[in-house]
Order: structure tokens, then sequence, then C-alpha cells
């Protein structure tokens, strides 16, 4: 799980570098993510929350302390040394009216509802709903500090919502699932098949969180499927799929069946992952790297270094990984033991190996 999560992340860095080489693509690879998140929630409320402030309060502790820290970097970056993270569209607070800015300051602080600036313009009057965020100027999520942080809106809605949806029977999911599903065709048959319908409206991508949480709920039923007799082969197939998805010539098709590879093969990454301890130390850099990434490309950018596509694509990947490593060392693992301690206070029996994936 650990270094197919690495890639994933790996694809957002190029995707947003001079190269745009997809791997997977940028999309896909926030959409992977959606659906292992699903998976580990699923895991982590079966096995360690009885109340859902202790798992709401936990989540919060997971994603805060990293973000903050970089979008600190990112606000310092932006007023002293002038570097934005989107330079196109980066706007300071003054181009904005009162209601955005108000907005604005909230989401950047607690991360709540990053997603919806992709849904709202500004204009004399305020804030209003827009169908295509391109139209805006200046744009709201150029305002944001992390501006790729809009996925942690969409993950925070299924976080406010899981403890009460996977109460539910596997069945009411699958309907659920189902429902989401023919919203996001139904979107696309509408002409709604743009940036942000495609992957950042929260409704239509609901079915990957509860595909991942299926998938947990399955697992014993995928054995069936070759999981307890074949899982290195399972994982390093869905990894080298990964990896090759987006040079194959085969359309729209294929975005369906690595969804489908990566909800039959969560089961297997996961053992994969409690077997060996360097894929979940691997795993854990996944996130500062998602976050970090854009701000240490600007940073690249600004010293104009001459390098080609390739050098400074590598470069930026290098550089971000070893600054989300050494978060991941001198934020993750200190807040780690604070969200241990407060587990222990509601936890139940659980294995060893799962102790950091909570």
């Amino acid at each position: 799980m650990g270094l197919l999560r690495l890639i994933l992340a790996a694809a957002v860095v190029f995707a947003h570098t001079p190269l745009r080489m997809e791997l997977t693509g940028g999309r896909l690879a926030v959409e992977a993510f959606f659906m292992i998140s699903g998976f580990y929630v699923a895991l982590v409320l079966e096995r360690n929350y009885r109340r859902p402030g202790d798992f709401y309060v936990n989540r919060y502790l997971r994603l805060a302390p990293i973000y903050i820290v970089v979008a600190l970097a990112s606000l310092a970056s932006w007023l002293v040394v002038g570097i934005k993270p989107f330079p196109e569209s980066a706007a300071p607070l003054s181009e904005f009216s009162p209601s955005a800015i108000g907005f604005l300051l909230s989401t950047n602080v607690s991360m709540f509802f990053q997603d919806m600036t992709m849904f709202m313009c500004d204009g004399p009057h305020g804030l209003y709903w827009v169908s295509d965020f391109r139209t805006c100027d200046p744009p709201l999520y150029g305002a944001l500090l992390i501006p790729q942080a809009w996925s942690l809106g969409v993950e925070i809605a299924f976080y406010a919502l899981a403890p009460w949806l996977l109460r539910l029977r596997s069945s009411w999911l699958v309907v659920i699932c189902v429902a989401s599903m023919a919203l996001k065709v139904g979107l696309f048959t509408m002409g709604l098949w743009h940036d942000p319908w495609d992957y950042r409206f929260f409704p239509s991508e609901l079915f990957l969180f509860l595909s991942g949480a299926l998938a947990y709920r399955w697992r014993d039923r995928f054995a069936l499927l070759g999981e307890a007799q074949l899982p290195r082969l399972k994982v390093f197939g869905v990894i080298g799929f990964a990896l090759v998805f987006s040079r194959l010539p085969f359309g729209g098709g294929f975005y369906w069946l690595f969804l489908c590879a990566l909800f039959l093969s969560l089961p297997a990454l996961l053992r994969f992952s409690s077997d060996h301890a360097w894929d979940r130390r691997i795993g854990e850099v996944s996130y500062p790297l998602y976050l970090s990434h854009v701000l240490v490309i600007g940073w690249l950018q600004s010293a104009s270094l001459d390098l080609g596509k390739w050098s400074f694509s590598l470069m930026a990947l290098a550089t971000a990984f070893v600054l989300s490593y050494s978060l991941y060392r001198l934020v993750d693992i200190p807040m780690e033991r604070l969200r241990a301690a407060r587990r222990r206070r509601d936890v139940r029996p659980r294995t060893t190996e799962l102790r950091s994936l909570a």
C-alpha cells in the first residue's frame, strides 16, 4: 500500500512540473487516494473508535500538523520572497470582496471547504456559484496557500459522514455507490465533464470512498480471487498498472478498469504493508509529498535553474521527497504519539502493525 501511495503522490508531482509526465495522471491518482482513504477509514472505525468525536479529533490531528507547517512555509514564501504557488492564478486578498476574504481566511486556517473554491467566483456582491471556476478573475483557489489541498475538503466531507454511513449494511452502501456513480455519469452526459466536475464534486466522488470501505468489509471474500495465494503478484500487478496506465491508448474505459483493479487489490496491498515495515514507512511520506510539492516547484522555478524538463522534474520530486521525509520525522511521528495516547482511551484491541494506519 505504501509504495503505491508514493507512486500516486509522485504522479501528482509530475502532473504539476514542466515535464507533465502523467504516470497514472494527477486526476486518477487523487481518485485512487479517495478509494484508499475509504478503505483505511473503514478499518480504523471498526478497530479503533467507539465514539465519532474521537474519530473526528484524531482524523484532524492526522491532517492538520503537516498542513499547518506547509501552509506557513507557503505564506512566508509568498509574503517574504514573493514565490506564489501557481503564479498564473495567484491573487492578493485585496482583490477580493469582504465575504470572499472571510471565506478564504477561514478555509486556509481550518482546511474545511477548500474544495468549494472550485465551484465559486467572487463578484461585486460577494461569492456566487459557478459551473466553471476558470471563468473567475481572479479565481478563488489562487488565494489558497496550498492549492492542491482542495482534495482535503473532499476528504473531510467523507470523514464527517463516515461514522454514520459506515454503520449501514453493505447492501445500502452498494446502493449509495451506484447512485453516486450514476450522478457522475449523469453530470458527464449533461456536458459537465470538465474540471471541476470530473473529480472535485464530493457527491459524485463518494462512490470511491465507499468502494474502499466495501473492499475492507469484503476482504475475506477476496481470498477466493487469489489474495491469500498470490498477494505479492496482485500488489506489484496493480503498481505496474499504475505506472503504465496513462500510456495505454484505450481511452476512458481503462479509468474504470484501473479503479476495479485497485478495489480488488486493496486487501492484498494491506497485507503487504502489514508484512513489510518499509512499505508502511514509504506510505507515510505520500501525504507530506502531496502537500509540499507545489511549494518546492515554486522554489525551484524562482531559482531560475538552467535545467531541462526531465532534470527539473526529477529534481523537484527528489527535493520534495527529502522535505516530505523530514516533515514525517519531525512533525508526523511526534503527533502520532499524541494520536496514540488519545486512541488508548477509546480503543478496541487491534494488531500492532495497524497502529500507524490510524
